[in-house]
């Protein structure tokens, strides 16, 4: 090249050293190159993967059927169970939230019960089970262990306070590493993570900042209560993963470049060298519904799982006669959308539709406002943006939509969200009755409402887990002035429907306190009628089989009440029938196979039916070569 242009020297050398920069980063790129792999995949995401074990052999898991923890061997796929004692009846507890200690011989895992989350440890061999940390209003929700594994660090919030603590193992004594008035001086609430140096001497901790929209950053704590000071503090979204083993590094998510990408601080003695930098594209977002770390192995890999899920909504024909749908005919509504309503007229259709969150405040990993949707035009629009919503129930007069909501601009401590009504035409939300203290059931099957034959009242059935009752009660919407229909500890919540006459309504009962949950019935269930001109109440069928039910709803000559049954096992739902002046109930259809249940709704005129299915899957994978592209960046 110098031969050629020796007259261009300075552009020679220019172009040379381009060159070399270019082939520097080829061969960096081939050495540090990050790889992914799949290690596990649960198409019904029946189980929640918490941590690998330090070698990566084993996976620590909680069963989501029972709500015990297990490990599995990532080799054979055999597992056992560490705990023995999970409940879903009452008391209802469950483990969440383990890991394993570095030495590989402990379990530390999080024990949820009433008035607490508590710490407990077990070994590996399921031998030697111990609490290691509970106190009554107490609640921990996130632990790392040091790398001794002599202590571990944790996240507490006892009432009023919170704060991060480092619990001794062999004693269970405490020391406080950060408290709430440190928490407060700095405008910060703890958030989801916290993880331990290398060298035992730092805890990264993972906070959200109150006065920057709910955005994350990290903050870093001395394990001899030294002190704590800002890490990584930035305008974007900051997401600790944590200190990656063998090295002097922090990562984390951030959005700071508009998208979801993974980040190296380089962290010595405690401080920030230099700038954070990118080491990885398009993780996704982390949380529960989407991109989630497990943990790292003693070698470095880190382990995350990747949450997906989806609901079909698809409107067809339906035959009055057998109460069978043409399928074939069934026209999709695109997007992930659930639990709709009919318009009196049957021109609309509104239902709730789930949007993945991309960052800021997180009181979840969806939004899901209501959408209506024209169903010849295909025109659609988003009501009351505000309001996470579910079962809608639209007015007979077409005017307004009923629905259980949670305003996320109304940030008080004390609201829980409650029914409202929605305005078709404005698309404007005003409350109708809001959940008073704190009654153990959320808003989203806490309660449920629907049209009084009218738009003056509503019929709603409310379930207060502190008393252990439900009640139906009819509310009229301009004077607030209610009367009790029914009362009793086994009311289901979601269940109800007003016939087309308005005269009778449908509910169900479970058959114990354990049988089934407060928002539904399985076997065993009753199904009853309540008259509203005589409050008489009577049994119409006893749910015979095994599976879930819902979609409780009326024929358009209201001969019949229709519900969805979905098998346990094989998950398909079947639709039934039964006459409502007695009678033998009849399975119509079944549709679903392998999927949880949408739900079916009959049109107006009971010649359409909307009808969906929900999916998901949960998956493991580990990220390799993370020390490496450290190391050579560094």
């Amino acid at each position: 090249m110098v031969t050629d242009y020796a007259d261009q020297r300075d552009v020679v050398d220019e172009a040379r050293a381009r060159l070399t920069a270019i082939e520097r980063a080829q061969r960096a790129a081939e050495v540090v190159s990050i790889s992914t792999r799949q290690v596990q995949v649960d198409p019904l995401a029946r189980t929640e993967a918490f941590a690998p074990s330090p070698d990566g052999g084993s996976l620590l898991f909680v069963d989501w059927e029972i709500g015990d923890l297990a490990i599995r061997d990532l080799a054979t796929d055999e597992f056992r169970f560490l705990t023995h004692e999970a409940s879903w009846g009452d008391p209802e507890q469950y483990a969440w939230g383990a890991s394993v200690s570095p030495d590989g011989m402990t379990v530390a895992y999080l024990w949820a019960e009433e008035n607490a989350s508590s710490l407990h440890l077990v070994g590996i061999d399921g031998s030697n089970s111990r609490v290691l940390s509970r106190e009554d209003g107490c609640g921990i929700w996130s632990h790392a262990w040091t790398h001794d594994s002599k202590g571990i660090v944790a996240m507490r919030d006892c009432g009023p306070s919170e704060g991060v603590v480092l619990f001794s193992v062999a004693d269970a004594s405490a020391r406080s590493l950060m408290d709430s008035a440190q928490l407060a001086a700095s405008s910060l609430s703890l958030a989801d993570r916290v993880s331990v140096s290398p060298d035992d001497r730092y805890a990264s901790v993972d906070v959200t900042v109150e006065h920057d929209g709910g955005n994350h950053d990290i903050w870093i704590v001395a394990l001899d209560g030294s002190g704590a000071a800002s890490l990584i503090q930035h305008p974007a979204d900051d997401r600790l993963i944590g200190w990656v083993p063998n090295t002097e590094h922090v990562v984390f998510l951030s959005d700071r470049d508009g998208r979801w990408d993974l980040w190296a601080a380089h962290v010595k003695d405690g401080l920030l060298v230099g700038s954070p930098r990118l080491i990885r594209r398009n993780t996704g977002m982390v949380g529960a519904g989407g991109w989630r770390p497990l943990g790292f192995t003693s070698d470095g890999a880190l382990y995350y799982s990747v949450f997906t899920r989806w609901n079909s909504l698809s409107v067809a024909p339906l035959d009055p006669a057998t109460g069978t749908p043409d399928e074939e005919s069934a026209v999709p509504i695109l997007g992930s959308n659930f639990q709709p309503t009919w318009s009196p007229d049957g021109e609309y259709l509104a239902f709730v539709t789930e949007q993945e969150r991309t960052g800021g405040p997180d009181p979840g990993p969806y939004r899901r406002p209501l959408h209506i949707r024209h169903l010849v035009t295909g025109t659609e629009r988003e009501l009351a943006p505000q309001l996470q919503t579910r079962t809608p129930s639209w007015s007979p007069d077409g005017r307004f939509i009923l629905t259980n909501g949670r305003d996320e601009t109304n940030q008080s401590a004390d609201y829980h969200g409650g029914l409202y009504r929605i305005d078709v035409e404005s698309g404007e939300a005003s409350p109708v009755l809001e959940l008073e203290g704190d009654t153990k059931t959320p808003w989203w099957y806490g309660i449920r409402g629907v049209w009084a034959g009218h738009s003056e009242a509503i019929i709603y059935s409310q379930y207060d887990g502190n008393q252990m009752v439900g009640r139906l009660v009819w509310r009229e919407l301009e004077s607030g002035r209610e009367r009790l229909l029914y009362r009793d500890s086994l009311l289901t919540t979601r269940l109800l429907a007003l016939s087309p006459d308005g005269n009778r309504l449908v509910f169900a009962v479970r058959d114990s306190l354990g049988g089934g949950s407060v928002a539904g019935v399985n076997v065993g269930g009753r199904l009853m009628i309540l008259d509203l001109e005589d409050g008489a109440i009577r049994g119409l069928h006893v749910i015979q089989e095994p599976g879930n039910v819902g979609c409780l709803q009326w024929t358009p000559d209201g001969e019949h009440v229709l519900f969805a049954r979905t098998e346990t096992e094989d998950r398909h739902t079947g639709v039934w029938r039964v006459p409502t002046d007695g009678g033998d109930a009849e399975e119509l259809w079944t549709f679903g196979k392998g999927q949880y249940a949408g739900g079916f709704y009959l049109s107006p005129d009971g010649r359409r039916v909307a009808f969906g299915t929900y999916t998901q899957e949960y998956e493991v994978w580990v990220m390799e070569n993370l020390v490496a592209a450290l190391n050579e960046q560094q």
